[in-house]
């Protein structure tokens, strides 16, 4: 349980920290760290999501695309928006882009090679 009060923008993400990952839990709007789990497991964040004081306070929630949060967040407070954290969009958007770039790259060589 946090000593804070429940945040309306509830950031959920993990860190590799020690040879774990744990799972964070930060307040969006004011910038500040909630909590740190020492596991990154499924049922530990609906445990410390449904300790929360007051649940309904929640309206959005920040993560990344794992699929098991985003439920738990559905599950948990069914009237908050996700959101997925643009560190996260950005890190995927420029996968795709190298994965393009290196296609075409290599397409130049072969044409070249020809």
């Amino acid at each position: 349980m946090t000593m804070y009060s429940t945040p309306r923008v509830i950031g959920i993400d993990e860190a590799y920290i020690d040879r774990h990952f744990r799972l964070i839990i930060t307040d969006q709007e004011n910038k500040r760290l909630l909590d740190m789990i020492p596991n990154n497991k499924p049922e530990t964040a609906y445990c410390y999501l449904r300790s929360l004081e007051n649940p309904s306070a929640v309206r959005v929630a920040t993560m990344d695309f794992a699929p098991l949060y985003a439920k738990a967040v559905k599950d948990m407070f069914p009237c908050a928006t996700v959101v997925i954290n643009r560190f996260h969009v950005i890190q995927l958007v420029n996968k795709h882009m190298d994965a393009a770039r290196k296609k075409l790259h290599d397409n130049k060589i072969v044409k070249k090679r020809l």
